[in-house]
């Protein structure tokens, strides 16, 4: 039995080669080359950029215009960060008529008490990069700092604060066309 030769592994090599390059190109992001591995470090004054639908009510103010408090997503809201992406990202690939709004990393609540229920509520952010998109994030809500995400659903008073604290830093910075009246549905 003694000594085993180069040429007895070739084939478990070969197959070896085969799947990580299948690993590598599925870890690839297709418009960007950069691997997609989360970078979960987050600075304050990073922007993060969503899309606002055409037609949507915005909300003006002497600080500028805001998006208005329904067109907030909550609990999971999905957003780009401009560490990798410009604002323009978000109309991609095709959402023509869409406009643009921005706020910073530090305007998320780190924490919402909700008196009835006794819970505390934790917004934490999440870059989730996913294929044709590598700046791809999104914020969660979970409740007394459990690691599963929502096991106690917020109340619909901690939902309506969220929302109210991100409209009113959420600066729009690019307007939604607006639908004629027989768009409108």
């Amino acid at each position: 039995m003694g000594r085993f030769q180069l040429w007895q592994f070739l084939p478990t090599l070969k197959a070896f080669a085969k799947q990580s390059r299948r690993l590598l190109a599925r870890l690839m992001g297709r418009s960007r080359g950069d691997l997609l591995v989360p970078d979960q470090v987050f600075l304050p004054d990073e922007l993060l950029f969503r899309r606002i639908r055409p037609g949507a009510e915005t909300v003006s103010t002497d600080t500028g215009k805001h998006p208005a408090f329904n067109e907030i997503c909550f609990p999971r809201f999905s957003l780009n960060r401009g560490k990798y992406s410009s604002p323009e990202d978000v109309l991609k690939p095709d959402h023509p008529g869409w406009g643009i709004f921005q706020f910073a990393v530090g305007d998320i609540p780190d924490k919402l008490y909700c008196e009835s229920s006794k819970f505390t509520y934790t917004f934490p952010l999440f870059h989730d990069p996913i294929q044709d998109n590598f700046a791809h994030s999104e914020i969660h809500s979970f409740s007394d700092d459990l690691k599963r995400d929502n096991p106690h659903a917020p109340s619909k008073t901690i939902r309506n604060h969220f929302r109210f604290l991100i409209q009113e830093r959420a600066l729009i910075i690019k307007e939604p066309s607006q639908l004629d009246s027989s768009e409108k549905t």
